[in-house]
């Protein structure tokens, strides 16, 4: 139940009285603890970070940096271009000038970024010019300077939906999808830069399969990939038992209930097993299954999220300071931004959603992550104005008000 709002921000504003007082007496700064306007809403204002050149901000993926300020690499689709935009605080206020990475060719779909061990960002995405997977690397913390990008895969159509971490050795992993033999596929790179690396790893080749892959390093150690199969249309797993995945688990079907598994994103909750949200294409909601081993083999509970309207696409999940999932996700029906909290490990009770755009046409492939206050922060592309946009949340929740469901 909603509780009522005015009883509400009474006892929120008591409690903030009660933190200012605390942070007076110790002789601490208000801006160490909390952003400035954490108390006015559930979530700030929206930040164009890029605007300038047409439409910017497509295929958006967003890291925290060493510096604990956002990191967000993205599509020029102006000019088919990978940029990224480093932040320079907490909540984006201020923000450098954005970085062309690759502009050779029809270049940055499907961007994924990562933190490496060294405290540089590394992006994965797919060259549409010459259909290979390639990756850049940071010399930095903001980018302003990096290497020539890598080709990683380049034997027949290779690198859509990419997806990188950073395996327990230190260096990076990538899943991608093999359009040409229609497989999920994987490449674990040796060095920190990725300059070299091992031969591509077919992990699924079962019918079509490997789209909208999402990768993570579970507790063991070693990735885990969730991912769609096309034949089936259903949300599969692979769990791998080595850091480079030369060996695997046999892959495991999530959610085979009509057509389901598109834009799945992958995190390990803090139970240690995968949880997985995305979009069914059948009933247009937003959906999540959440295992209960740490290879999904048993016991996974697919749960719906949000059903109101066509919901769910371009999902992304992580985290929270709290241990619960937190998701964001595009409303298609209204054309807002949209993000759900759950209130515990396996989202089996859940906030109601909250709306943190809702400009007619935004929200598009949005990319969540915990930013440095503890909150959920969010990049996004705004199709109405053809900008990349961030939104940063003043709660773990994105609301200041109890709203569970």
């Amino acid at each position: 139940m909603i509780r009522n709002q005015k009883t509400q921000s009474t006892v929120n504003l008591f409690a903030v009285a009660t933190i200012f007082s605390a942070i007076l007496f110790s002789g601490m700064t208000i801006s160490t603890i909390m952003p400035v306007n954490a108390v006015s809403s559930g979530f700030d204002e929206p930040i164009t970070l890029d605007g300038q050149d047409g439409k910017v901000g497509y295929d958006t993926s967003i890291t925290i940096g060493i510096d604990e300020n956002p990191v967000i690499s993205y599509r020029d689709l102006e000019n088919e271009d990978l940029k990224i935009v480093h932040c320079l605080d907490p909540v984006c206020d201020s923000f450098a000038n954005p970085i062309t990475l690759d502009s050779k060719g029809m270049v940055g779909k499907n961007s994924s970024i990562a933190l490496g061990t060294d405290g540089n960002p590394i992006v994965s995405y797919y060259d549409r010019s010459n259909k290979d997977l390639k990756v850049v690397y940071c010399n930095d913390k903001g980018c302003e300077n990096f290497d020539e990008p890598i080709v990683l895969d380049s034997k027949g159509d290779v690198g859509r939906d990419s997806s990188i971490t950073i395996a327990a050795d230190g260096n990076p992993v990538i899943s991608y999808f093999d359009n040409t033999n229609n497989d999920l596929k994987l490449v674990h790179c040796t060095t920190i830069d990725c300059s070299t690396f091992d031969g591509p790893i077919i992990l699924d080749s079962e019918d079509a399969v490997g789209r909208d892959s999402s990768i993570a390093i579970g507790t063991d150690s070693n990735p885990v990939i969730s991912y769609r199969s096309s034949t089936n249309a259903d949300l599969k797993i692979v769990h791998c038992t080595s850091l480079d995945c030369q060996t695997f688990d046999v892959p495991v079907v999530l959610d085979d209930q009509n057509s389901v598994g598109f834009d799945s994103s992958l995190a390990i909750g803090k139970d240690g097993y995968p949880i997985v949200s995305y979009f069914d294409n059948t009933n247009a909601d937003l959906k999540i299954v959440h295992c209960t081993s740490l290879d999904c083999s048993t016991d996974n509970v697919s749960i719906v999220l949000d059903s109101q309207g066509i919901v769910g696409r371009d999902s992304s999940i992580a985290i929270g300071t709290d241990s619960n999932p937190v998701i964001s996700y595009t409303d298609d029906t209204f054309g807002n931004l949209k993000i759900i909290h759950c209130l515990d490990v396996s989202c089996m009770s859940k906030d109601i959603p909250v709306i943190l755009d809702n400009n007619e046409a935004t929200g598009v492939t949005p990319s969540v992550a915990i930013g440095a206050y503890g909150y959920p922060i969010v990049s996004y592309f705004d199709a109405l104005t053809s900008d990349l946009k961030i939104i940063h949340c003043n709660a773990v929740n994105c609301s200041l008000y109890d709203n569970t469901i």
